[in-house]
């Protein structure tokens, strides 16, 4: 309740720096990977190849993944009685980068959540020649 508070009086700092987006999705999935499965719900991704990499929170993005998985999760399963306050966090941390969600639903069949963060600037990888 208090990282909401912060996030909506607009308090709440958010760090910039280079973030691996694709590895960061991995890291998410592979921790909440097996607390899924034991609820009987698979975790899949589809990530390109190539590595993305954007300067921006790593945190902030962390969260909003974490959050909107674990929420999947918890309503694939049926054992969801949430009060609706991390999606709360999702929305105000996406404001925060910049960015947008917007969701779709069907009764019966679930939502479908989209994140959309603004480009801020690509980091090229350098090798060493």
């Amino acid at each position: 309740v208090l990282e909401l508070s912060r996030l909506e009086a607009g308090t709440y700092t958010l760090d910039e720096e280079e973030t691996e987006l694709t590895g960061l999705v991995d890291d998410v999935v592979n921790t909440l990977g097996p607390q899924a499965e034991r609820k009987g719900v698979r975790l899949r991704r589809n990530l390109p190849d190539a590595p993305i990499r954007e300067c921006l929170s790593k945190e902030a993005v962390r969260r909003v993944l974490r959050n909107l998985v674990e929420n999947a999760v918890e309503g694939l399963s049926r054992e969801y009685e949430g009060n609706g306050l991390g999606l709360s966090i999702v929305d105000e941390l996406t404001e925060a980068l910049g960015g947008t969600i917007e969701v779709e639903s069907e009764k019966g069949v679930g939502s479908q959540f989209t994140v959309r963060l603004p480009h801020v600037e690509v980091l090229e990888s350098r090798t060493a020649s």
